[in-house]
């Protein structure tokens, strides 16, 4: 590590001092102040400081009148002679703003300070970065800190060991303040409706806008949501089937343009009532980072269930067979889905089961791990589960059931059969419903037979 300062001279042979501002800066006259204990009378091109003398390490440089606040990056045009070996000779900027606060490099690269470095060598022009710094309202001083050598933590500067005390000629510094670049900024305001119902056609209204500074490429992109099919795009959107995407060509804009495009879209026809329609869509531009606006659209879809059953024959006779037939059928605009559908059979005592069809049941009472069926139902003799009822139509299930021997004349045997869903309701706003088909037995009485026998005999022989 080097401790030690150099101790070099410091002769000016010309130092001049340029503050070009751009923008809404207004330059106040340079002001070269006294150093101290190295005091010199530069514009004479006096010597800062004999060769091997103490000289002063900062020095204020200029004063500038800011009238727009912000960060301003600050370039250095620097002609100066640091002799064949000398590596390390190198300055750094510290501005003083109005309120006599100090402000350092933002993005220094040598702790808070935006280090010059000098690698050393003949004479040259090196126009050099000094860092960005916050310049408030009003008469910010620039001070000069001159350094002979950089410690070594700062290793991507040249610290070699210096072998002789050369002098330092630092012929000219031009400081050059660029106001702080003006970044775009894009907007997007997504709007779309809050619910929805299946097969339902829902527009969004895209409202795009660009500010602080023009831009250009600008492209905005809305993917079709899940669950919709494309119908429309206002303004030259640009649908491709290959990706799913709606496409706007907005090209270049300047600060302040604006406007709105629409995209139309088809609900699917089979949704649940649990969905969202989730639509983002992103506006980008060359200049800037894409931003993203999305959209959120509840299905108001319901599952509503009704069911019907018939028997095929009425009365009927011990040891004959009862064939039910069940029409079931989701008659709401979304699928009947949450923990599954569930079609429940209990049967009279008097019958036992044969089969069903198109399906066997997927558990009987023997096998059932737990009653299923909410409320007070009861176990249910047969069950069919399936996951989700579409509303699609009727269903059609048929049950053969066997009517006991020992049914008697007049009985009434009843079949209940119940259908539920998680989040159904029926026309009556619940999520089981039940119907019953009673079917009588009626014995015919035996045939009862009088018989009489008369005979006649003829009286000739």
């Amino acid at each position: 590590m080097i401790k030690k300062l150099f101790r070099n001279s410091w002769k000016t042979l010309g130092l001049g001092l340029v503050l070009a501002l751009l923008g809404l800066l207004m330059i106040a006259g340079a002001v070269l102040a006294d150093s101290g204990d190295c005091s010199a009378d530069l514009s004479n091109n006096g010597p800062v400081c004999a060769a091997n003398s103490c000289c002063s390490t900062e020095r204020m440089i200029g004063t500038v009148n800011i009238a727009t606040t912000g960060f301003y990056r600050v370039e250095t045009t620097v002609n100066y002679n640091s002799g064949d070996e000398q590596k390390n000779e190198s300055f750094y900027l510290v501005i003083e703003n109005s309120d006599g606060s100090s402000q350092y490099a933002v993005d220094g690269n040598a702790g808070n300070y935006y280090v010059v470095e000098d690698n050393g060598g003949p004479a040259a022009i090196v126009n050099k970065f000094a860092g960005t710094f916050y310049f408030d309202a009003g008469v910010n001083k620039i001070y000069f800190h001159h350094y002979a050598g950089i410690v070594d933590q700062y290793p991507q500067f040249l610290n070699d060991t210096m072998g002789s005390c050369e002098s330092v000629y630092l012929k000219a510094i031009y400081l050059t303040l660029i106001p702080p670049e003006i970044k775009p900024v894009i907007s997007l305001d997504k709007i779309g409706p809050e619910y929805a119902v299946p097969g339902q056609e829902i527009s969004y209204t895209l409202n795009w806008s660009v500010e602080d500074n023009s831009v250009t490429n600008l492209v905005l992109t809305d993917p079709i949501p899940a669950k919709t099919v494309f119908v429309s795009a206002s303004d030259s959107g640009i649908y491709d089937a290959l990706t799913n995407n709606v496409v706007w060509n907005l090209g270049s804009k300047n600060s302040g343009d604006s406007g709105s495009v629409t995209l139309t879209v088809r609900v699917d026809v089979y949704t649940y009532d649990t969905d969202f329609i989730v639509n983002t869509a992103s506006l980008d531009s060359d200049e800037t980072e894409a931003v993203e606006d999305t959209v959120a659209t509840e299905m108001d879809a319901h599952c509503v269930l009704t069911i019907n059953k018939v028997d095929d024959i009425d009365p009927v006779q011990p040891g004959d067979q009862i064939t039910y037939t069940i029409e079931y059928q989701n008659t709401g605009d979304g699928i009947c889905v949450g923990t599954g559908v569930m079609l429940a059979e209990y049967f009279d005592q008097a019958t036992s089961f044969v089969s069903s069809a198109p399906e066997m049941p997927h558990y009987s009472s023997d096998d059932l791990p737990y009653d299923p069926m909410p409320g007070e139902l009861g176990e249910p003799d047969a069950l069919w589960q399936w996951t989700e009822l579409a509303p699609d139509g009727p269903h059609f299930m048929t049950v053969v059931m066997d009517v006991s021997d020992q049914a008697v004349d007049g009985q009434t045997l009843t079949n209940k059969v119940c259908i539920w869903a998680e989040n159904a309701g029926s026309d009556g706003g619940e999520d089981t419903i039940c119907t019953t088909e009673t079917t009588t037995v009626e014995i015919p009485e035996e045939p009862y037979f009088n018989l009489s026998i008369d005979k006649l005999a003829n009286d000739t022989v």
